[in-house]
This record gives C-alpha cells, sequence and structure tokens, in this order.
C-alpha cells in the first residue's frame, strides 16, 4: 500500500494539462474553467428578508404581553427600495422577501403567522419565533 503522500503525487503528477481557449459563454457546457471565480463585494451584500411579513426589534416585541402582541405598521419595506428604519421598538415594518432589513430591526415574522388589519399587525398566539429568523445574513454565502 502507498501513503497518502505518494498517491496525491501520482494523481497529480498525470493530470494533463489542458490548453486554453475562449468559446462564447452558450458553448462553455462541459469545459473546465481554468481561472477562479471570485466575488468583487459580499455576498449577500446586505442582511436580506427571506420571507415577506414584518421586521420587528425583537426585544421590543418580547417585552409585550403575550396575549396582546399588536404592533403597528411603521411603513412597508418592498425589496429594492431604500433601508428603512424602525422607528418605536414595539412597532414593526411590513417587508417583502427580497428587501433590506429595516435599522432597528433583527427578526422577521412571515405572513402566515401574523394578522393585519389596517396599520396593525398581529402575531398569532402560540406563534414561535427566534431572534434573526428568517434574515440572510449579509456575507453569509461571501465576504469580499
Amino acid at each position: 500500500m502507498i501513503s497518502v503522500q505518494e498517491a496525491t503525487h501520482t494523481i497529480l503528477s498525470n493530470l494533463p494539462t489542458l490548453s486554453a481557449e475562449e468559446c462564447q459563454l452558450h458553448m462553455a457546457h462541459g469545459r473546465i474553467l481554468r481561472q477562479d471565480i471570485t466575488a468583487d463585494r459580499d455576498l449577500p451584500p446586505f442582511d436580506r428578508i427571506m420571507m415577506d411579513g414584518i421586521a420587528i426589534n425583537y426585544e421590543g416585541i418580547q417585552s409585550l404581553q403575550c396575549d396582546s402582541r399588536r404592533c403597528k405598521i411603521e411603513g412597508h419595506q418592498p425589496a429594492g427600495s431604500p433601508k428603512m428604519e424602525l422607528v418605536n421598538s414595539v412597532s414593526c415594518i411590513e417587508v417583502a422577501t427580497g428587501a433590506t432589513l429595516p435599522v432597528g430591526t433583527d427578526t422577521v415574522i412571515p405572513i402566515e403567522q401574523l394578522t393585519i388589519e389596517g396599520n396593525y399587525a398581529t402575531i398569532h398566539p402560540g406563534s414561535d419565533f427566534q431572534q434573526w429568523q428568517y434574515i440572510h445574513k449579509q456575507a453569509s454565502d461571501h465576504s469580499e
């Protein structure tokens, strides 16, 4: 039996050196890329919302009585719009999938766990949620 180092050397010394050629992207299927692909920024580039619902301040909402987790909606944060800021820690901001996490929030509660009436969102009784849930953190896939 040969050692791991010998096996590695044997494999690497017998790999073919492929020639370089340029081709159109649509013709690249099945070919081998000869250079590393790197990202030029953090991916995702911001804390990104993963579910439609409301963004809350976890500690602020936890301070509300369990039977009355009703919070005022301060605004709506759709995907692609400038980042909003939560003014009152017991309020919330309605958010869409792909949106930037509003400043002052750290948890997303999905729409399925809510009743929205007018400018208020009520978290369904018994809904279990954790801080930082449904948030794809900045640079969690790749950091610059």
